[in-house]
């Protein structure tokens, strides 16, 4: 009678793109998935750019307590899975949250010419998805009067 012995290899990382350049983040996983790959990793991140970089993995979202799927993360955009699994309400900075509200507070007052000086003031902070969503902010605003 011959006994077989088996053993289960698996690795806790924590926080692998801590003090890494954002285009290594998405090459971490991979490339230690690559050297290992009798090995489990189980990795606990907040980057995006971590959990976008591996195909066939499972990922558990801790705070909503569910698997996400390839598609969710691999198909998503920064933005989203910033949104979706790490807690923020919208991809803006805090100054750009500051200036969507003062926009919409002058449209809300239905104050075009207040809204667009806001928008001249803050030219140098408008990136053009910034931008795009004040626009759209104000279309929505006008369009329900």
């Amino acid at each position: 009678m011959t006994t077989k012995i088996f053993f289960v290899c698996f690795v806790l990382i924590d926080e692998p793109e801590t003090h890494c350049h954002l285009a290594m983040q998405y090459e971490v996983l991979p490339f230690i998935s690559n050297l290992f790959p009798n090995i489990q990793l189980i990795v606990a991140t907040h980057s995006p750019a971590v959990i976008s970089s591996l195909c066939n993995s499972i990922v558990y979202d801790l705070s909503s307590q569910q698997l996400v799927s390839d598609e969710q993360r691999l198909g998503s955009s920064y933005s989203e899975l910033m949104i979706r699994h790490f807690g923020l309400e919208n991809e803006f900075s805090p100054i750009a949250d500051k200036i969507i509200s003062e926009v919409q507070a002058a449209v809300s007052e239905n104050n075009t010419k207040k809204s667009k000086q806001i928008i001249i003031d803050n030219d140098k902070y408008l990136t053009p998805s910034l931008r795009l969503e004040i626009e759209s902010q104000i279309i929505e605003i006008q369009s329900k009067k």
